[in-house]
Parts: structure tokens; sequence; C-alpha cells
């Protein structure tokens, strides 16, 4: 069913779009669903999960663009709740 992922985000660098949640079904490789960080965060993130989905990863990572930077972010106040479908 649907899912809401909802955080506050604290003290975070211009760099923060290259920072990417998904999720993905346990022992699938392929995610179901994914958002970029800072999007998330101003907005939350709604996704669904399939049926034959029973265990999930849920997971935050990072990607290189072409120059060395630096980026930091705090997170705060994160939840995963049940939502309404269309919410």
């Amino acid at each position: 069913g649907p899912y809401k992922l909802q955080m506050q985000l604290e003290g975070t660098s211009s760099h923060a779009d290259s920072l990417h949640w998904s999720i993905r079904c346990d022992k699938v490789a392929v995610p179901v669903a994914e958002v970029r960080f800072d999007v998330a965060a101003q907005r939350g993130w709604v996704f669904q999960i399939p049926a034959e989905c029973p265990a999930q990863w849920l997971e935050l990572s990072g990607r290189s663009g072409d120059f060395a930077q630096q980026a930091h972010a705090t997170i705060g106040r994160l939840s995963v709740e049940p939502t309404a479908p269309n919410a």
C-alpha cells in the first residue's frame, strides 16, 4: 500500500541534490521507488509498496558529480508511515 516518508532537513549544503532515497523489495536489486533527497525533504515522499513485497530496504545513497565536493545534511524527525491513497 501507500506510505509517506517525512523528515526535517537541518544544516544542509547546496549539494543535497546528489543524495537519493530509494526503496526496494528484499532480495530485489531494482528499486520500486526513488526520489531526490531535497525533494523528499521539501514535500515528503509518497511511495507504493506492492503486495508481493513483504520486506523492504529503505536506502539513502549519494552519487558523485564530475568534481570533488563535500555535501552534508542532518536529518531530524524522520518518519515512514502508512498513508491514505492519493495523499
